[in-house]
């Protein structure tokens, strides 16, 4: 999950990992078109991520880790 949801800027990301590993962020914006890939040496439950720089809309993230694909959606706004 997403929080918050919608949000300006900073979001933290809740994961289902029970254990420290490597994760990988993806982003794809409301066209399908990935626009960041990130990738977090240590993501135990949550990180948080700067989407601030990216413009108001319905993103999509995927999470990738050796446990498989997690997919969540967000809104970013500007206010």
């Amino acid at each position: 999950s997403v929080f918050p949801n919608p949000g300006t800027g900073i979001f933290t990301i809740h994961t289902c990992l029970n254990n420290n590993e490597p994760v990988m962020m993806e982003l794809y914006n409301a066209s399908g078109v990935m626009i960041r890939k990130q990738h977090f040496p240590e993501a135990y439950g949550s990180f948080v991520v700067d989407f601030s720089d990216c413009p108001e809309g319905f993103y999509v993230m995927r999470i990738i880790s050796n446990h498989g694909l997690q997919n969540t959606n967000f809104v970013k706004t500007n206010r």
